[in-house]
């Protein structure tokens, strides 16, 4: 069902209007959503064994697209210089809201929960990946950031516009009252860490998987695991020298 113009809305709002309203919906994200980096439990091990999380420049490997010189040719738009050490390339993120749904499910059933304080001043954010038209700015400017920095791509603009106009034409089923990033059209924000995501910067591990929790406590009390299972050994065992919360999501 197409839904209707909130209250504060007398006719149908401008162009300038809906993207304030995006702008404000991705404040508000910033200011409750979790800094976080989802992977696979089978990796977690390996990071613990580096002391950090590493990039597809140094693994060769990644949970999305594999193409170190396109993400090089990005990453030199926000920062990064393309001769930049593999070891200091941008870790990605994004923020999470448990109200959220969205691609980032896609990296791993494990999410670490990083430390605001920690890494803020060095991390930058965008409004959807940045492999999409997202243009990062740094972390602390969102709060001030105008609508038009915040959404500085064309692609993003052209989206938003795609929006507007199905709205205007009765054909979007947008909540318009939502405080959500969902709500206004968008998946997620995407967070670009600088300078290495060490286990230091990470607060928090929490489970995605149930089951994955529930085999993780079974194996803190010392009952065996099926023969199946024991692929998760080493996962838990890092988990249990890291030292640090472990919770299942709610």
């Amino acid at each position: 069902m197409v839904s209707e113009w909130p209250p504060e809305y007398d006719v149908v709002p401008t162009f300038e209007q809906f993207l304030d309203d995006v702008a404000g919906a991705a404040r508000n994200m910033m200011s409750y959503g979790e800094l976080s980096i989802r992977i696979p439990p089978e990796i977690f091990a390996q990071i613990m064994k580096d002391g950090r999380v590493k990039s597809q420049f140094e693994t060769g490997t990644t949970g999305g697209l594999f193409n170190p010189d396109m993400r090089k040719g990005i990453e030199m738009v926000f920062g990064p210089p393309q001769d930049l050490a593999d070891a200091l390339r941008p870790i990605y993120g994004y923020m999470h809201d448990d109200n959220e749904h969205n691609d980032a499910d896609w990296y791993g059933t494990i999410r670490m929960i990083l430390n605001r304080d920690r890494v803020r001043a060095r991390t930058t954010i965008s409004v959807g990946d940045s492999l999409g038209g997202g243009f990062p700015i740094p972390f602390d400017d969102i709060e001030t950031a105008s609508a038009d920095r915040i959404f500085a791509s064309v692609s993003q603009f052209d989206t938003i516009q795609a929006i507007a106009v199905s709205v205007v034409l009765g054909e979007a089923e947008i909540d318009y009252e939502g405080d959500s990033l969902q709500d206004q059209g968008f998946d997620y924000i995407e967070a670009q860490i600088h300078g290495q995501v060490k286990m230091d910067d990470v607060q928090t591990i929490v489970f995605h998987d149930g089951y994955e929790f529930e085999l993780w406590e079974m194996w803190n009390r010392g009952e065996a695991l099926h023969p199946d299972e024991d692929e998760l050994i080493p996962f838990f065992e890092g988990l249990k020298n890291w030292g640090g919360e472990v919770v299942l999501a709610w």
